[in-house]
């Protein structure tokens, strides 16, 4: 069975966000496969589709609780993401650094499996972000793709259903990125109380919870 293609997302990472070849490439393909069950095609290089959501390498985020986020988006004024995913990279090897994977922990992987393990986690918090994107909301949701934070190890685990991510409403989006929804919606009057209140940014709801032993 296809999924009905609904979008098309490319994604176009800075200069400062420069991974690994094989660390990106695990990573869009992690992200293109956690989105593609809901019609969202996610690829990268050169951009082939009218979203294009630039991926840019940025130090950790400043906020005093232990769990940091991973990634995050910026919101404006009006509560429209801006097309940008701001990557907390050395957050997320921190993360890695206390999973395990099958039992095991870093110390113990080969090189290659420690970079499919990275960009598998990587791709996880893309995934996340462009969800903030396409959906047009701040909001988290208790479990799935979009929840606040992620134990360590599902990030790096071989298993996905920890990152399914909701359905798309018809309409939400257009295949160009724009917003078609109703402006008086209570999700949308809710994203201006937050940008008034200076949250500019929604926390990556693969959170840095380390997982519990």
């Amino acid at each position: 069975m296809f999924a009905v293609l609904l979008l098309h997302v490319s994604l176009a990472f800075s200069q400062s966000a420069l991974l690994p070849p094989a660390v990106r490439a695990t990573a869009v393909a992690e992200a293109a496969a956690i989105w593609a069950p809901r019609g969202v095609l996610v690829d990268d290089g050169e951009p082939r589709s009218p979203i294009v959501l630039t991926v840019v390498a940025s130090a950790s985020a400043a906020v005093r609780s232990r769990d940091k986020p991973l990634g995050a988006i910026v919101f404006d004024a009006g509560g429209t993401p801006v097309p940008r995913i701001l990557l907390y990279v050395s957050e997320i090897l921190r993360l890695v650094r206390s999973a395990l994977f099958l039992g095991v922990d870093e110390s113990h992987w080969p090189p290659s499996l420690r970079e499919t393990i990275v960009g598998r986690a990587v791709g996880r918090v893309l995934a996340h972000e462009i969800g903030h994107y396409v959906l047009r909301s701040r909001n988290h949701t208790e479990d799935g793709l979009m929840r606040s934070f992620q134990r360590a190890d599902d990030l790096v685990g071989l298993p996905r259903a920890q990152f399914t991510p909701a359905p798309i409403e018809d309409g939400l989006v257009t295949r160009g990125g724009i917003e078609t929804r109703d402006a008086d919606s209570k999700e949308e009057r809710s994203a201006d109380v937050d940008s008034a209140a200076g949250t500019a940014r929604a926390p990556t709801g693969a959170g840095a919870r380390r997982p519990r032993r």
